[in-house]
């Protein structure tokens, strides 16, 4: 009974980031929370589906990328469109027939650069406090603003006595802050979801499939945010809503100018805002002359 206990009070999230080089205009990290036994039936589904199409790892850019000619790439090269139609469909109601939950973040690049370096330091973990930053904060690496958020969105969507934790693809270039601010946030006082955090990790998609289907959403959502930016109202495709449960629930957050603003509204703004990136030390050139320097 305990065991049984212990198990209904975990929670597991998988969040997969889109966006995080330079040329994208959005930053994205989405995925899913749910209970490990709905993880456990997902998981079975998910690697009978690829083992019945001869996939060895879902990644959705994969899929969906064309070479010059518009023909299908890798394992997919010889597959009918009939055929593709057919396995996304399979992929997707793999992840609907389980109750798990869409969580999002999706950040507007554009927004996020005009902010200061000050701003910018602050809503990725920079603590301020009596006039300074106490706390480094990562003030070049938007990802950290999606990642915050859905930190939250996960804790808040566990029940009394729950606790969630979480996955995250592996990125070496993200992993170290990662691990530390996460490791902040647990410690924050005065948060409610704090007691709510368990513990991070950062597994491949081959040993964690269940990061294959948060991929297959952040891809979704890097593809329709130029349509949402250009049109408030605008419907998803029928992917991505299948991918969302239908709709685009509460759980998945945009942040453009207007919600930027909001997360800042809090703060010591005029300060913070003031406060310049500190100058890098000029590299001294030196001169070897008759072999010496």
């Amino acid at each position: 009974m305990d065991g049984h206990r212990k198990l209904f009070a975990m929670m597991q999230a998988y969040l997969d980031e889109s966006g995080i080089d330079d040329e994208s205009d959005f930053c994205i990290l989405a995925g899913y929370v749910g209970g490990i036994g709905q993880w456990k039936r997902f998981e079975r589904s998910w690697r009978r589906i690829l083992a019945a199409h001869g996939v060895k790892e879902f990644h959705a850019q994969r899929f969906f990328q064309r070479d010059g000619r518009g023909r299908r790439l890798d394992e997919y090269a010889n597959w009918t469109d009939a055929k593709a139609d057919s396995f996304i469909r399979e992929l997707l109601h793999c992840i609907v027939s389980v109750k798990v939950h869409p969580v999002s973040c999706s950040l507007v690049k554009a927004e996020w650069n005009r902010l200061t370096y000050g701003e910018r330091r602050y809503l990725t973990g920079g603590i301020f406090d009596a006039g300074k930053f106490t706390t480094s904060g990562a003030p070049s690496k938007a990802y950290f603003v999606p990642f915050q958020f859905c930190i939250f969105i996960a804790a808040e969507l566990c029940g009394r006595g729950q606790k969630v934790h979480f996955a995250f693809d592996l990125n070496q270039e993200l992993h170290g802050y990662a691990r530390e601010y996460f490791k902040l946030l647990k410690k924050l006082p005065g948060l409610s979801w704090g007691p709510k955090l368990g513990q991070p990790s950062w597994p491949t998609s081959l040993e964690a499939v269940q990061l294959q289907a948060a991929d297959l959403l952040a891809y979704l959502l890097i593809i329709f945010m130029p349509t949402r930016i250009g049109n408030p109202k605008a419907k998803p495709n029928w992917m991505l809503r299948l991918a969302a449960g239908r709709k685009m629930p509460d759980t998945m957050k945009f942040l453009d100018k207007e919600g930027l603003e909001l997360l800042l509204s809090g703060c010591s703004r005029d300060e913070i805002k003031a406060i310049e990136s500190p100058q890098q030390p000029k590299k001294v050139k030196t001169r070897h002359m008759n072999g010496l320097a």
